[in-house]
């Protein structure tokens, strides 16, 4: 799907929550370096209620922030505009890793407590909204292992994994027209403004994640 940077999709869930292990892969594509941070993901609204968030700067390096530690970590790659890329940050319970593309991107100290409000992909109520697409999200509710984050790259399936346990969701981006569908379970995004078109990609993609949270989509 495009994101023209003023779209959103609302996952209807904080899909992540807790302070147990998660894993979040996204394949995206920036169009162009914008003013202020981009959200791939996020479901952070202030201090007060926690959250966390998957942006991309200005300076076209992923960061992501977690919202009740008030920490940040950023990958030391700027990416490259119209180019799609693997992601992936891994949070272990007390260290965040970005991994672009399969390889580790730079690791740092940060807890894993997480809350916040319902979950939204490629913006935050049309503030801080992503230019450029997004083929594949997904979420977990532990840590991917490094066999895993490279099996990813060059299938972002994740129910092709060996091991699918605590898969959350999972967003192929495949639709055309209405919801957002979940692959995997039952937390349908809403689009607010999104161009779709089936992607059919199998570009790298970018993963998250993290050791700390729990599946919070009851």
């Amino acid at each position: 799907w495009d994101f023209d940077g003023s779209d959103y999709v609302d996952l209807g869930n904080t899909i992540l929550s807790g302070t147990g292990a998660f894993s979040s892969m996204a394949v995206i594509k920036v169009d162009s370096a914008g003013s202020g941070s981009r959200d791939i993901w996020s479901n952070y609204r202030s201090s007060a209620t926690g959250g966390n968030q998957l942006y991309v700067l200005s300076t076209n390096k992923v960061s992501y922030y977690q919202g009740s530690g008030n920490t940040s970590h950023t990958a030391g790659t700027a990416l490259t505009d119209d180019t799609w890329y693997n992601v992936i940050i891994v949070n272990d319970g007390s260290t965040s890793t970005i991994y672009i593309n399969g390889t580790s991107d730079g690791a740092t100290s940060q807890s894993a407590s997480v809350s916040g409000s319902n979950m939204q992909i490629g913006g935050l109520d049309s503030s801080g909204t992503f230019d450029g697409g997004i083929a594949d999200v997904a979420f977990w509710s532990r840590a991917l292992t490094t066999a895993e984050i490279t099996a990813l790259q060059s299938d972002p399936n994740p129910s092709n994994l060996a091991d699918t346990s605590n898969l959350i969701s999972y967003y192929n981006f495949e639709q055309t027209s209405g919801n957002l569908i979940d692959q995997v379970g039952s937390n349908d995004g809403t689009n607010n403004g999104a161009t779709q078109t089936a992607t059919g990609t199998s570009s790298p993609s970018t993963i998250i994640s993290a050791t700390g949270l729990t599946d919070n989509t009851s």
